[in-house]
C-alpha cells in the first residue's frame, strides 16, 4: 500500500466508526487463525480500567525496555495520527510499516467484517511479530471482556482505576463495569490491580481471581511518600529508600507508578534502579502536558469522564496557576457530560466550548447551556478549536484543554500552528 494514501487509508479506518461496535472476540479468533496466530508469539502484559491505562501501559513498556527487551507498546486512542497507536522500543513505527501490514491484511478485514478497533488490533499483533518483540504491553480500547485485545494469553493481567464510563457498553453500575473489567483475568494468570480503587472493586477482583485460581496483587499506595517541599510533578520517595522524580504532573500519576511498578516486581523484574528510573520518567501526550505559548500558560489532558476529570481539577489547583484560568472544553455527547463538567466549573474562571469535528461530539450550544445550568458564571462558544483557543488565550493566564482525546488534539494543533506562526513572524 502506497504510503502517499496515508490519508486515504486513515479516513477509511476512522469510517468504520463506534455505531459499528459489536461485542464478541469470534470475529478476532477466526483472523488470526488465518494468519498464524500472531497474538501468540510474544510474552504480554494486558492492561484495563477506566483511567491511567495509557500511563500505566507505557510505564511498564519503557521498563521493560531498560531490562534489554525489544518491546511493543499498543495503545489508544491516539492524538494527531492512527500510527501513534504502535509502538517498539519506545518509538511509534513508521507509517509505511503498518500500510503495509494493513495492505495485506484489508481484504481479510472486510471477509470477517472487523470493526476499527478489531482491525488496529490485528494489526498491532502482526507488527509485533514481524518486528520480533519479546514483550508487549496491549492496552484494552473499551472495557476487557469482549475487547478484541483479549484474545491474547497474558503473563499478567493489570486493571487500574475503575469509574463510570461507556454505560452503554459495559453497564451502568460500577459492579457492572468492574465485571467486565475483570473479564481480561485468565485462569492462573496473575492480576495486578491498582489500590486506588474503590474497596467495592477490590473485593469484586478478589472474589474474581479466586475463582479462576488467579493470584492476586493490590498495588500498596503507601509504599509512597512525597518528598517535602517537591512541586507538581511530584519528587517521590518508594520504600522509603528510592527517590524518584516523576516525569507527568497530577497526583494521580503516583497511583499509575505504583501499579506499574507493582506489575514489574510480579513479573519479576522488580529490585533493579533502572526500572523504577524509567517508569518515573515517563510521558505520554495530552496527560497534564504543559505548553508555553502568547506569553500564557496551557495544559492538555484528555480527562473525558467524571473520574478523570475530578483527579485533573484536584491537580490543577495544585499547580497553582497564574489567573484568571480559562478551560477549553469539547466533550462528546455519549460521555455523562453533567458529571464530568461539575468539577470543571469550580476549577477555572472562564470555560470556552467548541464542538469537535467528529459526529459524536455534543453540539456547544447544548455543552454552554449544561455548563450555565450547572452555575458556570462565564461561558463562551466559538465555532472552532481555533477560534476557542485565542478567545481563551484573550481571557486566562492559564489555559486548559480538556474534555476528550478529540477536543485535545484539535486545541493542540491549533496551538502548534499558533506557534509555528510567532516563530515565522519573529524571524
Amino acid at each position: 500500500m502506497n504510503i502517499n494514501n496515508l490519508y486515504e487509508v486513515q479516513q477509511s479506518l476512522f469510517a468504520r466508526s463506534r455505531d459499528k461496535i459489536k461485542p464478541g472476540l469470534e470475529r478476532m479468533y477466526n483472523a488470526v487463525s488465518e494468519i498464524g496466530n500472531p497474538h501468540l508469539f510474544c510474552k504480554a502484559v494486558h492492561v484495563a480500567g477506566t483511567n491511567g491505562k495509557g500511563s500505566t501501559s507505557t510505564m511498564i513498556a519503557n521498563a521493560l525496555l531498560a531490562c534489554g527487551e525489544r518491546v511493543g507498546l499498543f495503545t489508544s486512542p491516539h492524538v494527531f495520527s492512527f500510527g501513534e497507536r504502535f509502538n517498539i522500543n519506545g518509538l511509534a513505527v513508521k507509517p509505511e510499516k503498518w500500510l503495509k501490514i494493513y495492505g495485506e491484511l484489508e481484504d481479510l478485514c472486510d471477509r470477517h467484517g472487523l470493526t476499527f478497533f478489531e482491525i488496529s488490533t490485528l494489526i498491532a499483533f502482526e507488527l509485533f511479530r514481524r518486528e520480533s518483540c519479546s514483550w508487549v504491553v496491549l492496552e484494552t480500547g473499551m472495557g476487557g471482556r469482549f475487547d478484541a485485545t483479549n484474545i491474547c494469553f497474558p503473563q499478567a493481567c493489570v486493571i487500574t482505576t475503575i469509574g463510570i464510563d461507556h454505560t452503554a457498553y459495559l453497564g451502568n453500575t460500577l459492579e457492572e463495569i468492574t465485571h467486565e473489567k475483570l473479564g481480561i483475568v485468565k485462569e492462573g494468570v496473575p492480576l495486578i490491580i491498582s489500590g486506588a480503587n474503590e474497596e467495592k472493586v477490590l473485593a469484586q477482583a478478589q472474589n474474581y481471581c479466586f475463582e479462576r485460581n488467579s493470584p492476586l496483587s493490590v498495588s500498596n499506595l503507601s509504599r509512597i511518600r512525597n518528598v517535602a517541599n517537591s512541586e507538581n510533578p511530584p519528587e517521590i520517595c518508594l520504600d522509603l529508600h528510592g527517590i524518584y522524580k516523576l516525569a507527568m504532573s497530577g497526583e494521580f500519576q503516583k497511583n499509575n507508578f505504583m501499579l506499574a511498578v507493582t506489575a514489574l516486581e510480579t513479573l519479576g523484574f522488580g529490585g533493579r534502579a533502572n526500572i523504577y528510573e524509567s517508569a518515573a520518567n515517563t510521558t505520554v501526550s495530552a496527560r497534564m502536558q504543559k505548553m508555553s505559548l502568547s506569553g500564557k500558560s496551557l495544559i492538555f489532558d484528555a480527562a473525558h469522564n467524571p473520574q478523570a476529570m475530578e483527579n485533573l481539577c484536584a491537580s490543577f489547583k495544585k499547580e497553582k496557576p497564574k489567573r484568571p484560568t480559562c478551560a477549553v472544553l469539547g466533550i462528546m455527547s455519549d460521555k455523562d457530560i453533567k458529571g464530568v463538567v461539575r468539577h470543571l466549573i469550580s476549577a477555572v474562571d472562564h470555560i470556552v466550548c467548541f464542538t469537535p469535528l467528529t459526529k459524536r461530539a455534543e453540539l456547544a450550544d447544548y455543552l454552554a447551556q449544561t455548563l450555565r445550568d450547572l452555575g458556570a458564571k462565564s461561558v463562551t462558544v466559538c465555532k472552532s478549536a481555533h477560534a476557542a483557543l485565542n478567545a481563551a488565550l484573550e481571557k486566562g493566564e492559564t489555559v486548559l484543554a480538556s474534555g476528550s482525546f478529540y477536543a485535545v488534539s484539535e486545541v493542540m494543533g491549533a496551538a502548534n500552528e499558533k506557534e509555528s506562526d510567532t516563530e515565522k513572524n519573529e524571524n
